[in-house]
């Protein structure tokens, strides 16, 4: 078994750069789902 090394980002494998348009489409997504969230809290 090979010892753990350091990750510093460059290493791992399957991960694509985030664009800002990504980045905004998921923060866009986080606020659609809390606000979903908060319509049950309503009850």
């Amino acid at each position: 078994m090979s010892e753990a090394k350091p990750q510093d980002g460059s290493t791992v494998k399957g991960y694509r750069t985030l664009t800002a348009g990504d980045i905004e489409r998921m923060n866009r997504l986080k606020g659609v789902s809390r606000h979903f969230c908060s319509l049950f809290d309503t009850e």
